[in-house]
């Protein structure tokens, strides 16, 4: 079998139908493992499909295929989003709070200054003055938190 696909991953099934691998889950009743996967065309639609099927079907997106690269900050076919956490993308997607939080720690452990920045200005927060990226990141979970304390518990 080919490399297992992970989270962020993207194959192509034909020219015009790329997808984007969100996590590899286990049917709970079979232990079959299923990839559950995100359309990147149309409605963007999320699906889910047996691993092995997955594999046959699919063929793994290199990265001139996508317009981004990660060769260096001064390469031309770098976009807005290159060299940033793939995360990133669900973070800013999520309304509540709560899994914001969720999503901001499994991002922690390898969040970049340019990531930081994105979280700063979409939060409307300031980073903590000389912060190194401990000290923002802290910020940054400390905002989340009291959002999700004060916006989370409100009746709607």
């Amino acid at each position: 079998m080919k490399k297992m696909p992970r989270p962020g991953d993207r194959y192509r099934k034909s020219e015009n139908q790329c997808y984007q691998v969100a996590a590899v889950a286990e049917y709970t009743e079979t232990g079959e493992k299923l990839v559950i996967c995100q359309a990147l065309f149309g409605a963007y639609k999320v699906y889910a499909q047996p691993l092995e099927r997955f594999m046959e079907e699919m063929r793994p997106e290199e990265p001139e295929d996508t317009g981004f690269s990660n060769t260096g900050a001064d390469s031309p076919a770098d976009g807005p989003s290159a060299g940033l956490n793939p995360l990133l993308l669900d973070f800013l997607e999520e309304e509540d709070y709560g899994r914001k939080l969720a999503i901001f720690a499994s991002m922690r452990k390898t969040v970049t200054q340019d990531d930081l920045d994105v979280l700063f200005e979409t939060l409307d927060i300031q980073p903590p003055p000389g912060g190194d990226i401990r000290a923002q990141a802290d910020s940054i979970e400390a905002c989340l938190k009291m959002q999700w304390k004060y916006n989370g518990t409100r009746l709607r």
